[in-house]
């Protein structure tokens, strides 16, 4: 789990594990052979790690776009503020904090295989039904965070990290926060 540039970062990392890859079997099998198995591992490359990430990212950077969180211990409140919007309450208002992890980092994992297991959220349930989605790029390792002021944290495990917004529950963007 972590920021935006730790998830980066660890986007970079893989390119280069591909590359050196790629240039062991290229030596391996020769120039000529090469070319076949290169294809074939860009595709997959490409596929199951670089587009599911960028997919993921892009959806958490949409998500969160100048959405800024604001907690004050002393006061115990939280504000969520969008460019034209803010919402603030108390933490009493909130019931529990729900923490949607992928299963390496589920079962106490550090890090998953493919880049995009990183990638988490946390959805805060005030008393009232309200859900405001708060990701893993804006907050690093939001379980930890959540728990050390003292909030009540459930985990959610899921297979891909992306923010499915189900049709029966109230979950409040704060885009649309007036």
């Amino acid at each position: 789990m972590g920021t935006q540039w730790s998830m980066i970062r660890a986007l970079i990392t893989q390119v280069g594990f591909f590359v050196i890859v790629y240039e062991i079997c290229s030596a391996y099998y020769g120039p000529d052979s090469a070319g076949g198995g290169a294809i074939v591992l860009i595709i997959c490359f490409t596929v199951f790690i670089l587009v599911p990430c960028l997919i993921v990212h892009v959806q958490y950077l949409k998500y969160n776009l100048d959405l800024s969180v604001t907690i004050d211990s002393t006061e115990r409140t939280i504000s969520l503020s969008y460019s034209h919007a803010e919402h603030s309450f108390n933490f009493e208002e909130i019931k529990f904090v729900q923490v949607s992890l992928t299963p390496p980092i589920y079962r106490g994992g550090k890090f998953g295989w493919f880049i995009w297991e990183n990638y988490c959220y946390a959805t805060l349930v005030s008393q009232g039904g309200e859900r405001f989605i708060i990701t893993g790029i804006l907050i690093n390792d939001p379980e930890t965070f959540f728990k050390k002021l003292g909030f009540i944290v459930t985990r959610k495990k899921m297979f891909f990290p992306f923010i499915w917004e189900d049709r029966y529950e109230k979950i409040v963007n704060p885009r649309s926060i007036s």
